[in-house]
C-alpha cells in the first residue's frame, strides 16, 4: 500500500512538475507562475502610484545596499520573473528555492517565484514575515517571531520512520528568527523534515528515523544557522560549525576558530560549505569552485535543493556587492551584477535568483562635514555642512541606473543632483553641483567609486570629474587623489 501512494503521490507530482516547467528550471514565463488571492491583494496594497523617474538597474559594481530603500528581484538565466517582484517598487529582502520551488519576501510578505507551489496562509498575506523555507508544495515561514507551516500533503515513509508535529512552542512566544525545510532525496521526493530557531535553540519534526535527532549541545542557546539536504545536517553556533546525521567530517578550523557567518549543503548533503571570515571552505565530494569564490572577501554561501542526479549549483555573494556562481550567466541575458544582497541557485539548469538592490537613502559625510542641499534662496547648490544631527538636506537616494553609476536625488526638495556649468573668464567653465533636475539624463549620473573599506569618491560621468571642495566645485578631469572621500550612512 505505501509503495503505491508513493508511486501516486510521485506520479502527481511529476505531472504538475510537467506542466510547470518552473518546478525544475526556474520561471518560463510570468504567467507560469501562481498567484493566490491573497497574494494578489498584497500585491496591490504594496503597489503605490506613480512611475519612477529612471529603471533603476545597473551594471557597474559601486557598493552593497545591505538596507536598501528599493530592491528587486534578479535571475542570471531565465529572463522571466514576475513583475511585482522585478519592478523596483518596495524592498525585496530575502529569497528562498528548495526542490524546484522559490518564493521572495516583499515587505514582509511572502510571494511565490514559481514552481510547484501551493496556497499559503492567507495570515502571512498581511506582513511581518521575516524568513522562510520551501520544498515542494510546503514550506516555514517566522511571521512575528512565529513559525507557521503549510504543506499540501504530508509525506513520511520507510521503515523505523515517524512522523512528529511541529512543537507548539514555536507557534506562539515569539523568538524564533530561522526556518529549514527539507526532503529526503536519494531518488524521488521523499520524506519531509523541519527545522527552526528560537531563542537560539535548534527544534526539529517531520519524519524522522531514530537516533536522527538534535545533538543536545545545540538544544540550548547560541544557534544563528541550519541547513539540511538529503540526510546531512549542518549548523552554526557562537560562529562554529556543528554537523551530524550524513554530513562529510568537518574541518577543524570551522569547529573552534568561530567567525563563521554562513553555511551551505550541496550534492544531497554529500558536500558542505561554510563562510569564515570571509573565506570559502568546502569539504566532502569535491566541487569545481570558480577562481572567484577562492580569494576571500565573500559575504554568503548557497547551493540548490539538488536530487543526486542534478549537477550541483554553488553561488556566493561577495562583500562588494556581486555574484559569483559555478554556472556562468546566460550570455544572452544581460544579469546586472551588483549590489546584490542575497542569491540561491534554483533548480537544476544554473539558474540563480537574486536580491538586487536598486536604491538606497544614505548621508555622504567628509571629513569637511556632510554634502548638504543648500535652500531654494541659495539656488539650491551643494555644500558641505558641519553638524551632528544631519537632516533631510544632507539625506540623498542613491539610485542605480540601467546603464551603471548613480544619481543622487536630495531629500530636501525632491530634485536630482546635476552639474551646473559656468563661465570663469579665460580660466574657463566651472562646475558645480546643483539639486534642480527633475530627471535623469547625462548630467545627473554619477560614479561612486570604493577607495577605501569605508570610503568613496563621487565623479560626474558626463565630465569626468571629481567633487573636490567645500562649495562642491569639482576638479579637474582626473584627479582622484584631490577628491573628497566621503563615508556613506544609511538613513531610514
Amino acid at each position: 500500500m505505501r509503495a503505491t501512494i508513493r508511486r501516486g503521490l510521485l506520479a502527481a507530482i511529476a505531472a504538475a512538475a510537467a506542466a510547470a516547467p518552473l518546478a525544475a528550471a526556474g520561471p518560463a514565463t510570468a504567467a507560469d507562475t501562481t498567484t493566490t488571492a491573497a497574494t494578489a491583494a498584497a500585491i496591490a496594497a504594496q503597489t503605490p502610484g506613480g512611475t519612477p523617474a529612471a529603471d533603476p538597474d545597473g551594471e557597474t559594481p559601486v557598493h552593497t545596499f545591505a538596507d536598501a530603500a528599493k530592491s528587486r528581484l534578479t535571475a542570471t538565466t531565465v529572463p522571466h520573473l514576475p513583475d511585482y517582484l522585478t519592478d523596483g517598487r518596495g524592498r525585496v529582502s530575502a529569497v528562498v528555492a528548495g526542490s524546484g520551488s522559490a518564493l521572495a519576501l516583499r515587505e514582509g510578505v511572502p510571494l511565490w517565484v514559481g514552481g510547484a507551489s501551493s496556497n499559503l496562509p492567507a495570515s502571512l498575506s498581511e506582513g511581518g514575515v521575516t524568513a522562510a523555507a520551501v520544498g515542494p508544495a510546503a514550506g516555514l515561514a517566522v511571521k512575528d517571531g512565529n513559525v507557521q507551516s503549510w504543506s499540501d500533503y504530508r509525506y513520511c515513509d520507510g521503515e523505523g520512520k515517524t512522523w512528529t508535529d511541529m512543537p507548539a512552542a514555536l507557534a506562539s512566544g515569539g523568538g524564533a528568527t530561522v526556518v529549514e525545510f527539507t526532503q529526503y532525496q536519494d531518488d524521488e521526493y521523499g520524506d519531509q523534515m523541519s527545522f527552526a530557531v528560537k531563542d537560539g535553540k535548534l527544534y526539529q519534526w517531520g519524519c524522522t528515523a531514530e537516533g536522527d535527532s538534535v545533538p543536545e549541545d545545540l538544544t540550548d542557546r547560541g544557534v544563528t544557522a541550519v541547513k539540511s539536504q538529503g540526510a546531512a545536517r549542518l549548523a552554526v553556533k557562537d560562529g562554529n560549525v556543528h554537523a551530524w546525521g550524513g554530513t562529510p567530517t568537518v574541518p577543524a578550523e570551522l569547529t573552534t576558530g568561530g567567525k563563521v557567518t554562513s553555511i551551505a549543503l550541496a550534492h544531497g548533503g554529500r558536500t558542505a560549505l561554510a563562510v569564515q571570515n570571509g573565506t570559502l571552505h568546502a569539504w566532502g565530494e569535491p566541487i569545481d569552485l570558480p577562481d572567484g569564490m577562492k580569494h576571500g572577501h565573500v559575504a554568503s554561501v548557497s547551493a540548490n535543493a539538488a536530487w543526486h542526479r542534478w549537477e550541483p549549483v554553488v553561488a556566493t555573494v561577495m562583500d562588494n556587492g556581486t555574484l559569483v556562481s559555478t554556472r556562468a550567466p546566460d550570455p544572452d541575458l544581460t544579469f546586472q551584477n551588483h549590489g546584490i544582497t542575497a542569491a540561491v541557485p534554483w533548480g537544476n539548469s544554473g539558474n540563480v535568483l537574486a536580491v538586487q538592490a536598486i536604491q538606497r537613502d544614505a548621508t555622504l559625510h567628509s571629513q569637511d562635514g556632510y554634502l548638504t542641499t543648500r535652500t531654494a534662496a541659495e539656488r539650491d547648490y551643494l555644500g558641505l555642512r558641519q553638524t551632528d544631527t544631519p537632516g533631510d538636506a544632507e539625506t540623498y537616494s542613491i539610485v542605480e541606473l540601467q546603464e551603471g553609476g548613480v544619481a543622487l536625488k536630495s531629500r530636501l526638495n525632491g530634485k536630482y543632483v546635476m552639474v551646473d556649468q559656468s563661465t570663469n573668464g579665460a580660466a574657463g567653465p566651472t562646475y558645480h553641483l546643483r539639486a534642480v533636475s527633475g530627471q535623469i539624463g547625462p548630467w545627473e549620473k554619477f560614479d561612486l567609486q570604493r577607495v577605501s573599506e569605508t570610503s568613496y569618491v563621487l565623479k560626474s560621468s558626463s565630465t569626468g570629474r571629481y567633487v573636490w571642495n567645500s562649495t562642491g566645485t569639482l576638479s579637474g578631469a582626473g584627479d582622484k587623489s584631490q577628491a573628497l572621500k566621503f563615508e556613506l550612512s544609511d538613513v531610514k
